[in-house]
């Protein structure tokens, strides 16, 4: 018995890499704006804050990161709830 595997996907290709590409050009924008805080925070001298900035950029980044992985993972196994 032999099994054809399906090469259509619901989701294009193409929708998946403006995801991807929209989702870098937000990572880019809050990273550059933690940046921009980061440097305001550091002008005040008040350690708390810089701690808390610091701890928002790298929850931002990581999420970010992880996000766009996610958005791999799926483009290359198909969602599952559609395919």
């Amino acid at each position: 018995m032999v099994h054809h595997q399906r090469t259509e996907r619901l989701v294009p290709s193409s929708a998946w890499f403006n995801v991807r590409c929209v989702t870098l050009e937000l990572l880019l924008t809050l990273s550059l704006l933690a940046g921009a805080v980061s440097l305001l925070a550091l002008s005040t001298g008040n350690p708390e804050t810089i701690a808390m900035v610091a701890f928002a950029s790298v929850t931002v980044l990581v999420t970010g990161i992880a996000v766009i992985r996610l958005l791999d993972r799926l483009e290359s196994r198909g969602v599952p709830a559609l395919e």
